[in-house]
């Protein structure tokens, strides 16, 4: 994996790691002062000890570090996510090939995965927990230009009851995989609360093998997919060859053995004797020196940061080369061997907050800190008198609420109620209390045109081209920018093309739409006419005869159209059996967008690996109805593929109940290659 060069040994890519410690940044030796505020979190969980083993000294230890985090409002999140982006941009300006971001031990991202951390009821809370990587990795892939590696470090899970599961896991990262805007997913796990992800190698070696190996499987196969990335305690060339030939991962990990032997990658890549072992010569990585006495308190959090610290200061030696100058070539330890550091001692040189004398200022940090909590908790107890009459008839605070027609039809619907069960389903029903569509179609006339018979109406055509990626959500000032491009009166009745530009506050354009409803028997001047200043995209001709490259057949459900209409189309042609009557349709019939989603779903299984993003453009006529419950196929011809990985389709879709097609010139642009890979 190497970057792009004319040289014939390009060289390693270069990425950052970005991180925001959240609610696991200490008081003291985080950088934060003895009196600092609380740390930000995705919810106000404090971090406490979930290890039964931990001894009290540890428990205290927990409870001195780590105050209770303050919970992010929305307008933080925001604020945090444009940190993230700005730190992407920066780091490309500055000539690193990608980033990636750290969404695993516990830090701020990890926090929102977790039930146990994320208590959130906003956009931002359980089900959708990833919606703040989500809108990191779209801002980030909106401002920085190709190629650009992003990668995201998960958790396979956090040991902890209440956290995180294998299962969940694994649906976060089938999840973030399918948006198609990751290079690479690398597998780590646990938190401070329990850190056994920095402890000393395991007899095990490769912790998270067992999860990485399903993670890989699960992944759809195909461009644009993201490589899976195994690290953890990863130390032998045997165990590193046998976790990528067993399909355990695609890439690993050697962090820890590479800051004690800078050039354990080259040594990896040696090929070995032929009357040698494969590990024979390779180095035997030493653990970081513990005193005694941490072993007999039992203190789980001290251990992993000792091991933390004097990694990071062998790193801090690196850097400032004082190991007295690292070898140009070979393998090895550099000369002089590992420097003698102890565990306390790394700790100390990494975490003292002032140069001169760290032991004894972080000793009297200690005690303010311990001395502020108990402070804290005596005013407490002193001024919080318990008595639990006075409860009894206290006045809460009023809480809003409110409900729109939507509301009352989806539970309906959500309690059993069928297509002619019209009291709960229809809001023209004798118990409803909502707008009807009548009302809505006759608020806005246009100039020059007649009233339509808002029954007499329906959909013509449709098409949607894609101009920028849609976020999650939207958030307020988007809006549609409509207009009237064509009108054309025959003796069937008026056909009016409308255009309608979705926007976002700062006018940012995303996708166009061209829509065609024709007003059936309807007269304007009763004479042939037609003007047009836009057009939607033009369907192309299959030679006749020719065999669909794929064919798709699905079933609509008899309440196929009660549920569509709660998208937002009320049309009552689609409910009210005698407007369907009326009509010359024989009673309600589906939504003609909802027969043009059928048949976006097939162009996308069949040859856009169902992947949203890669439809591009997409259009049909509407040529027969579809009664809810018929059966559908759609038949898909290849035309024109591009070289930028651009497929032009044609596709019609039929009505297998009623022989009839229905959607009929059908056209779309679909991008089959993926984003860039590593």
């Amino acid at each position: 994996m190497t970057a792009a060069s004319e040289k014939p040994h390009a060289r390693p890519l270069a990425i950052l790691q970005l991180n925001h410690t959240g609610r696991q940044s200490p008081l003291i030796i985080g950088g934060r002062g003895v009196f600092g505020g609380p740390p930000s979190s995705a919810s106000s969980v404090p971090v406490r000890s979930r290890d039964k083993r931990d001894g009290v000294i540890s428990q205290l230890a927990y409870w001195l570090l780590f105050p209770t985090p303050k919970t992010l409002s929305t307008e933080d999140i925001d604020d945090v996510i444009e940190r993230f982006v700005r730190g992407a941009q920066l780091a490309h300006q500055a000539g690193f090939d990608g980033i990636e971001l750290h969404a695993s031990h516990g830090y701020l991202i990890s926090g929102f995965l977790s039930p146990k951390t994320n208590l959130r009821t906003d956009r931002y809370g359980f089900p959708k927990e990833l919606t703040i990587i989500e809108s990191i990795l779209n801002r980030i892939r909106a401002t920085i230009p190709q190629p650009f590696a992003i990668g995201i470090k998960v958790n396979a899970a956090d040991y902890v009851s209440g956290s995180v599961t294998a299962e969940q896991a694994l649906e976060h990262t089938r999840e973030m995989a399918s948006w198609r805007m990751l290079d690479f997913i690398e597998i780590s796990g646990g938190d401070y609360e329990r850190p056994d992800f920095s402890a000393s190698a395991s007899p095990r070696q490769a912790f998270f093998a067992k999860f990485s190996r399903l993670a890989l499987k699960a992944l759809p196969q195909g461009d644009g997919m993201p490589v899976i990335m195994l690290t953890g305690s990863l130390r032998t060339k045997e165990v590193m060859t046998r976790t990528i030939r067993d399909g355990h991962a695609h890439l690993i990990g050697i962090g820890r053995p590479a800051v004690i032997c800078p050039s354990y990658p080259r040594v990896l890549l040696q090929p070995p004797s032929s009357n040698a072992p494969e590990d024979a010569g390779l180095l035997k990585f030493p653990d970081p020196p513990s005193p005694l006495w941490l072993k007999v308190l039992n203190t789980g959090l001290i251990g992993a940061g000792i091991n933390t610290a004097w990694h990071c200061a062998l790193m801090w030696r690196i850097g400032n080369d004082y190991w007295g100058g690292l070898p140009a070539s070979g393998g090895g330890i550099p000369e002089g061997g590992v420097p003698k550091i102890g565990g306390i001692r790394a700790m100390l040189e990494l975490w003292r907050p002032w140069p001169g004398r760290p032991a004894l200022v972080i000793l009297l940090c200690l005690v303010l800190l311990a001395r502020q909590h108990v402070t804290q908790d005596l005013n407490y107890r002193l001024n919080m008198s318990v008595d639990l009459s006075k409860a009894v008839g206290f006045q809460l605070q009023d809480h809003p609420v409110a409900w729109t027609k939507k509301d009352l039809l989806l539970y309906a619907i959500g309690i059993g109620a069928k297509k002619d069960d019209l009291s709960f389903v229809y809001e023209l029903g004798q118990h409803a209390d909502v707008t009807d569509f009548n009302k809505l179609v006759r608020s806005e006339p246009i100039p020059g045109l007649p009233k339509f018979d808002p029954s007499r109406i329906v959909h013509g055509s449709q098409s949607i081209e894609s101009l920028k990626p849609l976020p999650t959500e939207s958030g307020e000032g988007w809006r549609l920018k409509r207009r009237i491009i064509g009108i054309h009166e025959n003796k069937s009745g008026v056909i009016v093309e409308s255009e309608a530009l979705l926007v976002d506050g700062n006018e940012v354009p995303y996708s166009r739409m061209v829509s065609a409803t024709f007003n059936v028997g309807a007269k304007a001047t009763g004479e042939k006419f037609s003007h047009a200043i836009g057009k939607a995209p033009s369907p192309q001709v299959v030679p006749k005869g020719r065999t669909p490259d794929y064919v798709v057949a699905e079933e609509t459900s008899e309440e196929q159209a009660i549920i569509y209409r709660l998208s937002g189309d009320f049309n009552p042609l689609h409910i009210d059996p005698r407007i369907g009557q009326r009509a010359g349709f024989g009673g309600p019939i589906l939504h003609g967008l909802g027969t043009f989603g059928f048949a976006a779903r097939a162009v996308l299984k069949s040859i856009g690996n169902n992947d949203p993003a890669a439809l591009l453009a997409f259009g049909t006529r509407f040529t027969s109805p579809v009664k809810p419950g018929d059966s559908l196929e759609t038949s898909i011809w290849k035309m024109n593929e591009s070289g930028d990985g651009v497929i032009d389709l044609a596709f019609s879709t039929k009505n297998l109940t009623s022989g009839k097609v229905c959607l009929g010139g059908g056209v779309a642009r679909v991008r089959i290659g993926g984003r860039a890979k590593l």
